[in-house]
């Protein structure tokens, strides 16, 4: 029996390891494959996959090795520049409040709020009952 050789990526491991691997194993998975090629699998993903694909692979593997940078980031590209990303914006705030919400504040402010905490960005970027229903989310218990 002849095996034919294939040009490109296996879409089809990179499904089954995503899928079928705990984060904690992606992110061990990333670490190795970074030392082995020395690129990463982030950057490895981006230059042989496109579209929607390669955006839910990248997301997968970011996940799995920060959880609360992943959301940091999604939070600020929501907010930065001109306009809102209302949706995302409120899905994250929503989703992580009684989860890592508090985590995620924190690490924001130290690594991504380029010299504001994430109450700060939220201030800045909404307003009126809005803004006060994030910041609510935001702060939880810890309001007066």
């Amino acid at each position: 029996m002849l095996v034919k050789k294939k040009w490109g990526t296996d879409d089809d491991k990179f499904i089954d390891v995503l899928s079928k691997r705990s984060y904690s194993q992606i992110a061990v998975i990333s670490h190795e494959y970074e030392k082995i090629s020395k690129k990463t699998l982030v950057a490895a993903i981006k230059d042989e996959m496109h579209g929607d694909f390669e955006n839910a692979c990248v997301a997968i593997v970011e996940y799995s090795k920060d959880p609360a940078s992943f959301y940091c980031n999604k939070l600020k590209k929501a907010m930065k520049g001109l306009g809102t990303d209302d949706q995302t914006l409120i899905r994250i705030m929503v989703a992580r409040a009684e989860v890592d919400l508090q985590l995620i504040r924190d690490v924001f402010g130290d690594r991504f709020g380029d010299g504001k905490t994430l109450k700060q960005w939220l201030e800045d970027d909404t307003s009126g009952a809005y803004r006060e229903a994030l910041v609510g989310l935001l702060l939880g218990n810890e309001q007066q």
